[in-house]
């Protein structure tokens, strides 16, 4: 869904700490584009030759009458006038060029446009919609236009005046209606319609600079941001939880997490990150980003701020918190592909997942370590590295990848644990995990990656299955398959077996995977999984099962993100805010 962004249009002149009117929605036409459809969608029968058309065409003779140029007005200035492109009902039988605002008295027409995407009002009342209009239609006739609305998806509702007619010059227009005010989607169309063919030719519906406004009254409408901590003392550097409730939904919005100085000041607060929240969000829970690593005291404070869009809404504080030294300190250490029921295919890929607390320098690196089968590190394996000074208190985890290296003899009594080197700690370690070199190495553990096919072709890859890796003692009878296996990146938990394929083959080599058109034709839901490949006609009966690689399954929305910068103008050595806003990808 396209993303209408408030913007700051006007302060009550009346009362102009009270309320502020915000602009929902702006139309000129004039950018070669528009919002508005054209299709079967709405009330009436959408049928005849009189249909709606956006260009900047007004000479209608010999056929038709003339439309008015944009500056014959009865009041105000039209953007772009006198000839600006406008919205406006034509005969798509016309010939020579002759494109106005016009209509076919021959051809009986009930004809409908519509905004494409819908905006919100959430917290916002008295809207408005204005637009610049013409109409002559037909008395006699009965020839006219209509005004419409859709609130969150309901029925299409008249609104406006009964019929616009009887207008030969350009009339500026305001409807406000109670149902406008404070729904998540809100659309409107225009109709079209008349009813008998023996009348005279007149101006058709035109219209142009369609706007819709909503008003945010602060002091008898006013939307409270209510937040809360969990801990009264954080650690320095570490990321703050807290709830966060609005008093009623709003709009789409981002929100600036911000933390006061050590005396509860918030003159020049400290940035603890950004939240981009959906329309209709009321609560949650949330992690901000590590504070500060160097600060302490004993009454931080936290609030959220609504940047945009408008309004800009400040959250009440948060109590005193205290900022505290805390040991670094490594734990939680988990690596999903050790939690295989048997054991663990040497040369197989590895996430070794861990929670961190305390303040880490800028050139700290993590690493994953495995001990030999003894459970002794005085000479480790190393699984994997993370180049980074963060703690990693909560969710999300720290996360090192890496491999399981091939020089690591099988056996039972392994280790795993996570050390830092900037201060060093190191966890406590975690095991005993047995290791086994087996037969079937996957894909030459490199991992792969598909898009699920948009166009009439399925994309394909080819990976390697490898048998005898180690040795050549397992053989593989004719009865034998080899079958894609995937298990859950977080638990190792089976995903499916054999829906990605199933190969009838004894050799092992090189086979295609092929990814379906759609994503509903796929087997799993878009993501990223475990892959290894199962065998069932070996002789070696315990030893069916191959190594572990990654495999990522994307559907990416048909709309690309788009990129915003905060701030058109940015200085060099500074940071700047960049947001992505983009329909989730599947991937």
């Amino acid at each position: 869904m396209k993303k209408f962004y408030f913007l700051f249009l006007l302060v009550l002149a009346a009362a102009f700490t009270q309320a502020q009117q915000i602009l929902l929605y702006s139309e000129t036409f004039e950018n070669g584009s528009n919002d508005f459809l054209f299709d079967s969608v709405g009330p009436g029968s959408n049928t005849g030759n009189n249909n709606w058309v956006v260009n900047n065409l007004y000479t209608g003779q010999p056929q038709y009458p003339n439309t008015p140029g944009e500056d014959s007005v009865v009041s105000g200035t039209i953007f772009g006038a006198p000839n600006s492109h406008y919205l406006h009902i034509h005969d798509i039988a016309a010939t020579g060029g002759i494109g106005n605002a016009n209509w076919n008295t021959h051809s009986v027409s009930d004809r409908f446009c519509y905004l494409g995407s819908s905006f919100c009002t959430l917290g916002l009342t008295d809207v408005t919609l204005a637009f610049f209009w013409i109409c002559q239609g037909d008395s006699a006739a009965g020839a006219y236009g209509q005004v419409y609305y859709s609130a969150d998806g309901g029925p299409w509702t008249a609104t406006g005046r009964p019929k616009y007619c009887k207008q030969s010059k350009w009339k500026y227009e305001t409807i406000s209606d109670p149902a406008f005010s404070n729904v998540q989607n809100l659309r409107f169309g225009f109709r079209w319609v008349n009813p008998n063919t023996n009348d005279s030719s007149t101006i058709s519906f035109g219209l142009d600079d369609i706007i819709a406004v909503g008003t945010y009254d602060n002091v008898n409408n006013p939307v409270t941001i209510h937040t809360s901590i969990l801990d009264t003392q954080i650690c320095q550097g570490d990321q703050i939880i807290f709830y966060m409730a609005l008093s009623q939904p709003m709009c789409d919005g981002d929100y600036q997490i911000q933390m006061s100085n050590a005396s509860g000041n918030f003159s020049s607060p400290y940035n603890l990150g950004f939240l981009s929240l959906g329309a209709g969000f009321t609560a949650g829970y949330f992690a901000s980003l590590g504070t500060p690593g160097n600060l302490s005291g004993s009454c931080f404070r936290l609030r959220v701020v609504r940047t945009g869009p408008q309004p800009v809404i400040i959250s009440d504080t948060s109590v005193c918190f205290s900022m505290i030294h805390c040991p670094n300190l490594i734990y939680n250490v988990n690596a999903p592909v050790l939690h295989d029921a048997d054991t663990t295919c040497i040369e197989s890929v590895i996430d070794v997942m861990f929670n961190s607390t305390g303040v880490y320098g800028s050139s700290n690196t993590y690493t994953a370590q495995l001990s030999d089968s003894t459970g002794s590190f005085s000479n480790p394996y190393t699984l994997g590295t993370l180049h980074v000074r963060d703690s990693f208190p909560s969710t999300p985890p720290g996360n090192i990848s890496g491999l399981i290296p091939a020089n690591v003899p099988p056996g039972c009594g392994y280790y795993i644990r996570v050390v830092s080197n900037n201060p060093i700690a190191t966890s406590t370690p975690v095991g005993p995990y047995c290791l086994v070199q087996c037969d079937e190495l996957t894909n030459n553990h490199t991992d792969m990656h598909f898009c699920v096919a948009s166009g009439p072709y399925p994309e394909c890859d080819s990976f390697r299955i490898q048998r005898n890796t180690w040795n050549n003692q397992a053989s593989y009878d004719t009865c034998n398959s080899w079958r894609i296996e995937l298990r859950d990146m977080m638990t190792f938990g089976l995903v499916n077996s054999g829906g990605l394929g199933i190969f009838h083959d004894t050799a092992g080599g090189y086979y295609t995977l092929c990814m379906p058109s759609t994503p509903d034709s796929l087997p799993v839901a878009p993501g990223t999984y475990y892959m290894r490949i199962l065998s069932n006609c070996s002789n070696e009966a315990w030893n069916e099962t191959g190594s572990v690689i990654r495999i990522t399954i994307g559907a990416p929305n048909t709309n690309p993100p788009v990129l915003t910068l905060g701030d058109s103008v940015v200085c060099n050595s500074g940071a700047e805010l960049i947001e992505v806003i983009a329909s989730p990808f599947n991937s």
